[in-house]
């Protein structure tokens, strides 16, 4: 019923501001310059897509990520950056906030579901 969406806004929350306020925190530790503004947003819309396929369709989770990523990843190399360690650690930064997108949107998903089916929210 109706009450499912409360189920929902905890995944959704959890996974957007837990990111949010995670992964910034943790590439600023590796790279020395801070996330730009466009970076934030699109982690949070990846964020977005990762928590709405794992709660609606799980079955094609992984092929969503994998699409995803795979035309991250294209990005990426279009850019035709010489290889240098600043492009060793925007690198490295681009695969730790891919991964931990991926978590908070499987971790939100997950939420989401454990409380609908727990039905903790309605006791």
């Amino acid at each position: 019923g109706g009450g499912n969406v409360v189920y929902y806004v905890f995944g959704y929350v959890l996974s957007v501001l837990g990111s949010w306020v995670v992964i910034p925190r943790v590439l600023n530790a590796i790279r020395p310059y801070p996330a730009r503004r466009e970076s934030m947003i699109l982690g949070g819309v990846e964020v977005l897509l990762y928590v709405t396929a794992w709660i609606w369709f799980p079955e094609f989770f992984l092929r969503i990520v994998a699409f995803w990523l795979g035309f991250k990843t294209l990005k990426e190399w279009t850019t035709r950056e010489v290889w240098s360690p600043a492009a060793q650690i925007r690198y490295n930064s681009y695969l730790i906030g891919s991964v931990l997108s991926v978590l908070f949107g499987a971790a939100g998903g997950s939420l989401a579901i454990w409380l609908r089916e727990s039905s903790l929210l309605s006791r």
